[in-house]
């Protein structure tokens, strides 16, 4: 079987994900403050967005609509993958 990350398959589920990953490039943040600065920047008006409080805890965004879900990732990438996915889900759209 062939590894999945080795296909050149992206992942083209929303329009806009494809595009911010394309924008985000090899420029994707590094460190946990600049993943923070960039969940500011990006989504600051929509969530609320918590980086972990010790080394090896989960990101945490509150949405500041709706029903004020709460959504975790292991990784500053894992939490933007969900964050991407609420937004559509909840129709929130640029």
């Amino acid at each position: 079987m062939t590894d999945p990350d080795k296909s050149n398959i992206r992942d083209q589920r929303y329009p806009s994900d494809a595009e911010l990953r394309h924008e985000m490039g090899n420029s994707r943040p590094r460190t946990q403050a600049q993943w923070f600065d960039y969940f500011s920047e990006r989504y600051g008006g929509k969530y609320d967005v918590i980086p972990p409080s010790a080394p090896g805890g989960r990101w945490q965004a509150t949405a500041l609509f709706g029903q004020h879900d709460q959504l975790f990732g292991w990784s500053p990438t894992e939490l933007l993958d969900e964050l991407i996915d609420h937004r559509y889900r909840n129709h929130m759209h640029k």
